[in-house]
């Protein structure tokens, strides 16, 4: 019976691999630009952004909340992470999310709070003067809750499910998402994983738009116990599929040296805006992971995480 249950959830995995596949004809059918709620596409995580925005395939730790569900399996007890990173033209965003294993649902849960903000606008009106109320601001928002459950000892498989807010100063819109996720590990040195994002509602605020949705497959291997390689290839239905790649060095158990390359943004910014670095100190149950982004005529970016395992 164990044979045939191992069999028969490894079809299903590969199964929904294969699903997945099939929407690939439908992929820039909308064309670029033309999905709303663009901030869900904001990579999570010092370490992952690190490693050039790959980590479906690695999905070891809490960043696994955004990049992959699955990989919540793999925490113990208890991780939160708190990201913040300061973008261009005096925008920022701020993750915060905490995941723990519940052997009496002999799964993992987590919850997520993702926002994105911006320092206020002058406001006026189609005449050009000063608005009456003076400066206006506007925000995202979406939270999160998180499922995942190990099929067998080599298959894992997530689900997130999202509400996500927008708001204008006065106006606000609303919309729902889920995350799919599935995680294969056939050895200790390789895993791969698979993440369908942002299948939900349409949003808008006068006219409804899809949301960005699309789906990441990666990989990662460790030939030594102190080095990871991964690879994500991102596939979003309104854009260009990109390839992401990146290594990890970590220096007895303390310090991390992280490298990375996106090829996402190499067409419009440049070839520097498609690397990335970064760095990680472990100090007993905690980890400081940093990330440095270029991001060419827009100027450098600067991600901060914070991981605590309990």
């Amino acid at each position: 019976m164990i044979t045939k249950n191992k069999i028969f959830v490894q079809k299903l995995f590969f199964s929904l691999l294969l699903l997945s596949c099939l929407f690939l004809p439908y992929i820039n059918a909308s064309g670029s630009g033309t999905t709303a709620a663009q901030f869900l596409k904001l990579s999570v995580g010092a370490r992952a952004d690190a490693l050039g925005e790959s980590f479906v395939g690695l999905s070891d730790d809490i960043n696994s909340i955004y990049w992959n569900p699955a990989g919540l399996v793999n925490i113990e007890n208890f991780q939160m992470i708190l990201n913040y990173a300061m973008l261009y033209e005096n925008i920022y965003y701020g993750f915060l999310g905490f995941s723990k294993n519940l052997s009496l649902i002999r799964g993992s849960v987590g919850a997520s709070v993702l926002y994105l903000g911006m320092d206020k606008i002058k406001g006026y009106d189609n005449y050009g003067n000063p608005l009456p109320d003076g400066d206006y601001t506007a925000d995202d928002s979406s939270v999160g809750l998180s499922y995942a459950q190990s099929l067998t000892k080599k298959i894992s498989v997530g689900i997130t499910f999202k509400s996500i807010e927008q708001k204008i100063e006065k106006e606000k819109a609303t919309g729902f998402a889920v995350d799919i996720a599935g995680l294969y590990k056939p050895s200790d040195e390789f895993s791969f994983g698979l993440n369908l994002q942002n299948l939900g509602s349409k949003i808008g605020f006068y006219e409804k738009f899809d949301l960005p949705t699309n789906i990441k497959f990666g990989f990662g291997y460790h030939p030594k116990e102190n080095v990871v390689i991964v690879s994500d290839i991102n596939i979003p239905f309104d854009y260009t599929p990109s390839l992401h790649a990146g290594i990890e060095y970590v220096y007895r158990d303390i310090l991390a040296l992280r490298f990375g390359l996106k090829t996402k943004t190499m067409a419009d910014l440049g070839v520097i805006s498609g690397l990335s670095c970064g760095i990680g100190i472990k100090i007993e149950k905690i980890n400081f992971d940093y990330a440095f982004l270029p991001y060419g005529e827009l100027g450098m970016t600067h991600r901060i995480s914070i991981l605590i395992k309990l």
